[in-house]
């Protein structure tokens, strides 16, 4: 997957992403793995580019896989602080089984346990809700960039998840 400033021209970037894009990149077109491990762009960038392209069943897969690790990097803060709660551990937990397995059955699995635990105040929680309301409902992009930013907001750094991403987009490199 090649990315470029042209390319975000045409696909009408946001003005800060673009600007982000630029000043690190210049005009070069480049692999999009190359841009996710420069850090030029946010997780939110990244994520809205990945969600213009047409990706392949196992690149959706590994977009909802990534929402669902996000979501994972919160759970301990929510454990810490609500330790007798299990709702998002168990929406996380039907997340991975319908991705796996997008059956029916396992998509209202998902569906119910998300929301069980989106009644959950914290943001760990609601991350670990939304990955799996996601997983189950919506698409792959929008997943993986909901749960990246609530994630991002109260537990995980962003560089930690733009190399996990990184490291997601290398693979699709041919």
């Amino acid at each position: 997957m090649k990315i470029s400033a042209s390319i975000l021209r045409e696909l009408n970037a946001c003005k800060s992403g673009y600007s982000s894009f630029v000043k690190v990149h210049g005009e070069s077109e480049i692999n999009f793995s190359e841009c996710v491990a420069s850090g030029s762009n946010s997780v939110s960038d990244c994520l809205w580019f990945i969600g213009k392209q047409n990706l392949s069943e196992q690149q959706l897969k590994d977009v909802k896989l990534f929402a669902v690790w996000c979501a994972e990097q919160c759970l301990p803060i929510f454990e810490k602080s609500v330790p007798t709660d299990d709702r998002p551990g168990k929406a996380i937990e039907a997340a991975k089984v319908f991705i796996e397995n997008p059956t029916d059955e396992n998509k209202r699995a998902g569906s119910a346990a998300a929301d069980a635990a989106a009644d959950a105040a914290r943001v760990a929680a609601y991350a670990a809700a939304y990955a799996a309301y996601a997983a189950a409902r919506v698409a792959a992009y929008a997943a993986a960039y909901a749960a990246a930013y609530f994630s991002s907001a109260d537990a995980y750094s962003a560089d930690v998840q733009l190399a996990e991403l990184a490291r997601i987009v290398k693979s699709w490199e041919v």
